[in-house]
């Protein structure tokens, strides 16, 4: 088969570092790797020498390899989104819509929104449908925004690809896309993410490299005692809250397992940046750590960083109402930790039966989770065992393998309707 020419979009690598930018990071990386595929890096907004350099950076890419805009990024959004005029795609640079290597086979918008008369078909990655499927957990001004884009874009892109079969089926059924127009890349995991093992801890409590360099980080942290990890932006979707009351719930008046009443013995930690409404989250912690709970709102944890702590959890808790994939339960599992996640949307899809499913929003359920996991022996042990087997199921290779086909499907297609 002949080599593709595609243009992938880099933007929110650029733009954030967690959820939807490490997705373009991660895939740009795999699909540039397999040697088949030649990238255009693609950055929607105005970028200077120094800004395109560091775009590159991210992917490992030659600067000379990324395009920008001649305008910003509000005027891109304004012009493309909102009023639907091609201005710009010419203007990258003084280089032409692509550069000297001529015309792309096909453009991957890797968030949500494509734009409009690329020079070749769109494959669109929809990342999930939360703003449609529950618009009470979204961004009021985003969530009017998607609803009157998202639909538009995934109508011509010349194929969709979805972060899960459930983000499929929504896909179909809600954007009205013709099924053999969707199809499913998942997420993978970067090897980074793996089990803490009896070589990590070495002989005569010595530790290895490995060991020694997690323990600093957590201290760096001030994880200084066991603790209940979750991982996510403070934001409604995720339902912090809930877990709030359930760690309430399933560590006071004695219910700690092994801790004699001492509620102090164990935190409750969330590692995430703020995001939108964040007050009932800041507010449930204010009340637990008032009734004498440790509960840690940690901020946003760098990459590097995140490994360590994972591997230092005694448990991991999701109890996300919505997820187009969910990508910290997978990272929990392959680092080890028993995880628990909410019987909703994609959820109980990726995790299999290497995690708990609990019903989503329902405290008393989630308390008897947390005290499973913290507490249960035998269940830890399978979960543990359970959880790095299935992680590896999902790598980033494997979703640059499904793009790559979605590429090679729409060449000759045209740019859909």
């Amino acid at each position: 088969m002949r080599r593709l020419r595609v243009a992938f979009d880099l933007t929110p690598a650029v733009r954030q570092r967690a959820g939807i930018g490490r997705y373009a990071r991660e895939l740009g990386r795999a699909i540039a790797a397999r040697g088949d595929v030649d990238v255009v890096w693609f950055v929607a907004d105005r970028l200077d020498e120094a800004g395109r350099a560091a775009a590159a950076a991210i992917v490992g890419a030659a600067p000379g390899d990324v395009r920008s805009m001649a305008i910003g990024a509000r005027w891109v959004t304004l012009l493309w989104h909102r009023m639907g005029v091609p201005v710009g795609m010419g203007m990258g640079m003084g280089m032409g819509a692509w550069g000297a290597g001529g015309r792309i086979d096909a453009f991957h918008a890797t968030d949500y929104l494509a734009p409009p008369r690329p020079g070749a078909p769109t494959v669109v990655t929809i990342h999930d449908l939360s703003f449609l499927r529950h618009p009470g957990l979204a961004e009021p001004s985003l969530a009017r925004f998607l609803r009157r884009t998202v639909p538009r874009a995934a109508r011509r892109a010349a194929h969709v690809l979805a972060d899960s079969a459930w983000t499929r089926r929504d896909v179909i059924d809600l954007l009205g896309v013709p099924p053999e127009r969707v199809s499913v890349a998942y997420a993978g995991i970067d090897a980074a993410f793996r089990p803490r093992r009896a070589v990590d801890i070495g002989v005569g409590g010595g530790g290895s490299a490995r060991e020694i360099d997690d323990a600093r980080v957590r201290a760096r942290l001030g994880l200084d005692k066991p603790y209940v990890l979750g991982v996510g932006t403070i934001e409604p979707r995720k339902d912090w809250p809930t877990l709030i009351a359930a760690f309430r719930a399933a560590f006071m008046g004695g219910h700690d397992p092994g801790d004699s009443g001492d509620v102090g013995h164990r935190a409750l930690v969330l590692a995430g940046g703020l995001g939108w409404r964040t007050e009932a989250t800041t507010a449930a912690a204010a009340a637990a750590r008032a009734a004498g709970v440790d509960v840690r709102l940690l901020g946003f944890v760098a990459d590097d960083d995140l490994p360590a702590v994972y591997r230092g959890a005694e448990a991991f808790a999701f109890p996300s109402r919505y997820e187009g994939f969910g990508l910290p339960p997978l990272e929990a599992m392959a680092c080890g930790v028993p995880t628990a996640v909410s019987a909703a949307s994609c959820l109980p899809e990726v995790t299999g039966d290497a995690a708990l499913h609990v019903p989503a929003g329902d405290v008393a359920a989630w308390a008897a989770a947390l005290r499973a996991l913290v507490g249960d022996a035998a269940l830890r042990a399978r979960l543990a065992a359970a959880g790095p087997v299935r992680a590896a199921g999902f790598t980033w290779a494997g979703g640059a393998e499904e793009a790559v086909g979605a590429y090679r499907a729409v060449v000759g297609g045209g740019e859909g309707g």
